[in-house]
């Protein structure tokens, strides 16, 4: 059995961190090229440490950014390769999320940047075209990506890219579809559930979106949204049956801890909780249940999020991929919910 690399992280990089991260540990997996072990090693440990330091983390993070993307560029391959483009689109989807606002001209325009480069430039190495084959990783971080881009585009900048967008869901609806089998169940693909669940939450925050209201082809449907990311919430890879709501995800009828994909369950995704209560918000008469589930979420996370005796997560399906940014989830639902609360308050005086 291979075993793991254990680093005592403020110590060995000397990078910028608080004294409750100095004492922790970071876990990096060996890679397949044994000569790229410390380059890993470090580029995991700065990773770590994205959300730590006075500036929030930012130095640490462009570190990281630079770690991951030096081991890309001295060819990186086999297993090691989407390993590297995977926590360098992180690096990006952290910088441009939760480090960097979006309220000033300036803000907009540094945020567009990087998330632009992110989907464009970043993720190419796992492209059909480069790979040879679809990755759950390039397809999730060109959609997540190219709609934080439009978050902060003109409305003519929103309409150019929306194609483009909507190909990408296409392509990955594709390239990870189901498998009906004999006794009328569905064989999801695995590839599907990456992210819990995250091209279907991506497009519940298209067909979410009140301002798609006059773009052509129904595009707005907060109904749709919504069982989309119900089956972000429920995603993990089991058999289902299929239940025909147009655009939905089917649900899984088992809960379980397990996950048959590998992949983080649907059910510890911030994001997922979050999306679904922004959905429930647009629908009439839904705003007291996104206040609801808002509540529930807080206070769900913020559980997670706490630390045992011995500094751990009292989650563990809670990873350092996502540990900062569920941090950054839960605060801003919290937001969200004040916001819901205030605009309920005003529609009913």
């Amino acid at each position: 059995m291979m075993k793991k690399c254990l680093l005592s992280a403020a110590f060995v990089l000397g990078i910028h961190s608080t004294t409750s991260f100095a004492q922790a540990i970071v876990v990096s997996a060996p890679p397949e090229d044994e000569t790229l072990t410390q380059a890993f090693l470090d580029a995991d440990t700065l990773f770590a440490a994205r959300d730590q330091s006075p500036d929030h983390g930012l130095a640490n993070t462009l570190a990281a950014k630079a770690a991951y993307q030096k081991i890309i560029d001295d060819g990186a391959a086999g297993a090691d390769l989407p390993r590297a483009v995977e926590r360098l689109a992180r690096t990006y989807y952290f910088q441009g999320e939760v480090l960097i606002g979006k309220t000033t001209d300036a803000e907009k325009k540094e945020r567009k940047a990087i998330f632009r480069e992110c989907w464009e430039k970043a993720i190419t190495p796992l492209s059909v075209d480069n790979l040879g084959t679809e990755s759950p990783i390039y397809f999730y971080f060109r959609a997540s990506c190219m709609a934080r881009e439009a978050e902060v585009s003109s409305v003519l900048e929103r309409l150019l890219a929306l194609p483009k967008l909507l190909a990408t869901f296409k392509d990955a609806t594709e390239a990870f579809a189901p498998v009906k089998l004999a006794d009328g169940t569905l064989q999801l693909n695995p590839n599907s559930f990456f992210e819990g669940g995250g091209i279907a939450r991506v497009q519940a925050a298209v067909k979410g979106n009140p301002e798609a209201k006059g773009l052509p082809g129904g595009l707005f449907n907060p109904e749709v949204a919504l069982s989309l990311v119900d089956g972000s919430i429920a995603s993990k890879g089991d058999i289902v049956k299929v239940e025909q709501v147009p655009g939905a995800v089917p649900v899984a009828l088992v809960d379980t801890d397990d996950s048959v994909s590998g992949y983080t369950l649907g059910k510890f995704y911030c994001e997922n909780y979050y999306r679904k209560a922004i959905t429930l918000s647009v629908i009439d008469g839904k705003r007291a249940d996104a206040i609801a589930l808002a509540q529930t979420t807080v206070d769900t996370f913020t559980q997670y999020l706490t630390l045992d005796a011995d500094g751990n997560l009292t989650e563990k399906h809670i990873t350092e991929d996502i540990r900062a940014e569920t941090q950054h989830c839960v605060e801003e639902v919290s937001k969200f919910k004040a916001t819901q609360e205030a605009l309920l308050a005003a529609a009913t005086h």
